[in-house]
């Protein structure tokens, strides 16, 4: 039975190191074309800043993720878009690294291993941990912290650990908003665990520096930039439809859009039996008076909180992205769970995990095949003829912002000119650039404006999910309108 068991480790132990190195690979490739509007748009907001200082002072805007800012303003607004996501490659590399070794100390063994699997081919994680933004930072300090977190947890104070826990906390912080969806239910914990300890032993003023510094940090950092921010936009949809598209893609399933029933469907039924899955492994883990539990289960509930309390405008699957980390260590407990269940369990633990992979692999090769966004190349296309020719929009302050982007990198689209509210406006722009955010069907061949002028497709490129937007390019049909 020994030689077994070691073999069976060993096995597990290649496995992880197998997801690790394909993690990793996997958010590489991924960091490759155009810049995608956010990206652009946080790019923009630096335009002005003389030192890193006004990151924080003067560019008051949600879009602003000032790590990550911080390195694009050394860059420089005309540098390959891969330079731009080098940080978050690396940082989504140093998650897959401290993720395995987390679980090795905490004695979570199978469970663990499955954890470091899910994270590593997650689309969510491997999409913003190869893009130009904050989310990546933000992930990672997720993971550090939780670390540090359970350690800081069964004391004395270590001033290591301390020192991770505030060190990533402060990344968090800068990285993005989105981090304090981890701190505050972690933070909490971490207190009550601590004022349950000083029952039977003496205070440890170390013990609450961990608990009152970041906190501290927060809310100064609250109440200087993230209190005051300009909020840009985004889609607005029923938070019950975000809910479902984030669980469904997290696990490798469709997201749930009105053009697309089937695949709504779908997604509603694979959201369902995750929910239900993850709410009896919660149940069945809470009631093993593991006090990790209840931190585990904060952290996945608290950001569906924050929601439910704070009714935001709009929501988007990536201000999920703490929970959805902790939503896989539930997950990996399930499938652990399953296989110890004796060869029947392994093999249905096993098949749930290649199901997730290939999921999630497809979404990804989307991504990589498709690109973020063609909007850029799209405006560099039209532009190449030489000759001067208007163009409209669906979204004319993003096709804007856009057009500055091109125009402050010195791109050659000096022939065209952005005509507003196309469909009204007289005469009708030459071209027009039609953007679906949600996935579902073929663009339409052809439309009329109010006016009666009609334009015809003339190219059509596809996004992949969570980010972009289906584009395609129209073009004024000959004789119409006149």
């Amino acid at each position: 039975m020994a030689p077994r068991l070691a073999t069976m480790k060993l096995l597990v132990a290649f496995a992880v190191l197998l997801a690790v190195i394909a993690g990793v690979a996997l958010r590489a490739i991924s960091m490759t074309g155009e810049l995608w509007l956010d990206e652009i748009w946080s790019l923009l907001l630096l335009d002005g800043v003389s030192s890193p200082v006004e990151i924080l002072t003067k560019v008051r805007h949600d879009n602003n993720h000032p790590l990550n800012s911080a390195w694009l303003w050394l860059l420089g607004p005309d540098r390959s878009p891969e330079l731009y996501r080098i940080p978050s490659v690396l940082f989504g590399a140093l998650t897959l690294i401290v993720l395995p070794l987390t679980a090795r100390r905490e004695g979570m063994g199978l469970s663990g291993a499955a954890w470091c699997v899910l994270v590593a081919l997650s689309y969510p994680c491997i999409l913003l941990g190869s893009e130009a933004r904050g989310y990546s930072i933000t992930i990672f300090a997720c993971v550090a912290s939780f670390s540090a977190v359970l350690r800081l947890a069964r004391g004395p104070a270590s001033a290591c650990w301390a020192a991770i826990f505030l060190v990533s906390s402060a990344a968090g912080i800068l990285s993005h908003a989105a981090y304090l969806l981890f701190l505050v239910p972690a933070t909490v914990w971490l207190a009550v665990v601590q004022m349950r300890r000083e029952r039977a032993e003496a205070a440890n003023g170390a013990a609450w520096l961990t608990v009152v510094a970041p906190l501290a940090g927060a809310a100064a950092v609250w109440a200087l930039f993230y209190r005051s921010l300009e909020i840009g936009g985004g889609p607005r949809a029923p938070y019950l439809q975000v809910l479902v598209s984030t669980i469904s893609v997290s696990f490798g399933g469709e997201e749930m859009s009105e053009l697309d029933l089937e695949g709504s469907a779908a997604a509603l039924l694979v959201a369902a039996a995750i929910v239900f899955v993850l709410l009896g492994e919660a149940a069945a883990w809470l009631r093993e008076r593991d006090p990790v539990a209840v931190l585990v289960v904060g952290l996945v509930a608290f950001p569906v909180l924050a929601v439910v309390v704070l009714q935001p405008p709009f929501v988007m699957t990536r201000y999920g992205i703490t929970a959805i980390v902790f939503m896989y260590l539930l997950a990996a407990r399930f499938i652990a769970r399953l296989a110890r269940q004796g060869s029947l369990g392994g093999l249905l633990g096993a098949g749930l995990l290649a199901l997730y992979a290939v999921g999630n692999l497809r979404h990804v090769e989307e991504l990589r095949s498709f690109g973020r966004s063609h909007v850029l190349a799209a405006f560099e296309a039209i532009a190449s003829g030489g000759a001067t020719v208007t163009v409209g929009g669906d979204f004319d302050n993003q096709n804007e912002l856009r057009l500055r982007f091109l125009r402050l990198r010195r791109a050659a689209v000096s022939p065209i000119t952005y005509v507003r509210e196309y469909a009204s406006a007289v005469p009708a722009p030459q071209v027009v650039l039609r953007e679906r955010l949600e996935r579902g069907g073929a663009m339409p061949p052809e439309f009329s404006t109010p006016s009666g002028v009609t334009f015809r497709v003339v190219r059509e490129y596809p996004a992949p999910l969570l980010s972009g937007s289906m584009l395609a390019v129209y073009s004024q049909a000959p004789g119409s309108g006149r």
